[in-house]
């Protein structure tokens, strides 16, 4: 019985024109348009699936790669530290003041996730000196402008 209503409801519906649906309803039921369009959305929805668990995947791999370094413990798997340092500086404070803490809680050498990009701040001076000018690490050239006045030319 309900079907059978059903099907009288959508009848009159696609006897009397309403915006120009009725044109589109027909021609997707009566060209049999209908099915391919559900198929085409489910599988854009299975690879836009299959493309988030492989980032998903990725990040996990990432993350277990600098496991070894202290962190402070994320808040958000793919967000990381972002909104903790977003919220820092909201309180109006400086964002090296939580870099800082961070230092005084985890050691002189912390990684921090803004969401898949790892950062490793270094705070002990020879480090930096022995990763940055006394060997030969591969590094940008705009960085030698900023560090090179620090501990002398190369």
């Amino acid at each position: 019985m309900h079907l059978f209503s059903f099907s009288l409801v959508l009848s009159d519906f696609l006897k009397s024109d309403v915006l120009g649906v009725t044109f589109w309803l027909r021609f997707l039921l009566v060209r049999k348009m209908f099915y391919p369009i559900l198929y085409l959305a489910g599988t854009l929805v299975v690879l836009w699936l299959l493309v988030v668990s492989v980032f998903v995947v990725y990040l996990a791999h990432i993350r277990r790669k600098f496991a070894h370094i202290p962190s402070p413990p994320m808040p958000s798997f793919l967000l990381g530290h972002v909104n903790e340092i977003v919220l820092y500086r909201q309180s109006g404070q400086n964002t090296q003041y939580k870099f800082l803490q961070w230092h005084l809680e985890y050691g002189k050498v912390v990684l921090v996730w803004l969401a898949y990009k790892p950062f490793v701040i270094v705070a002990d001076p020879d480090i930096i000196k022995d990763l940055l000018i006394l060997k030969n690490l591969p590094k940008h050239s705009l960085m030698y402008a900023d560090v090179g006045y620090i501990y002398g030319q190369r």
